[in-house]
């Protein structure tokens, strides 16, 4: 691209977000973030270092106006049973 125009930047604040396909009206901030763990690979007749992928990590932030007892429900029984709450998180930029 040899030129970049203003108009065409992405603007995050024109968003939907659902989780488990339920939307989110009220959320104000997301926030999804991959690290991807390296691995220095040697070689022969290279003297730069080269890396592979062999892994990776995920974290984010989902905040929420409190406005009803949705995520309350949703991790209810398993916060009662000890166990982690999975759910599915898509976010979509108009």
């Amino acid at each position: 691209m040899n030129s970049m125009e203003a108009k065409r930047v992405m603007n995050g604040k024109y968003a939907d977000l659902y989780i488990d396909g339920d939307l989110m009206a009220e959320a104000t901030a997301f926030k999804a973030e991959v690290t991807l763990t390296k691995e220095e690979v040697k070689m022969l007749r290279h003297v730069g270092k080269g890396y592979k992928v062999t892994g990776y990590d995920c974290k984010g932030q989902l905040k929420l106006h409190k406005v009803s007892s949705y995520m309350i429900r949703k991790m209810n029984d398993n916060i009662k049973a000890g166990r982690q709450t999975v759910v599915t998180i898509v976010s979509v930029l108009d």
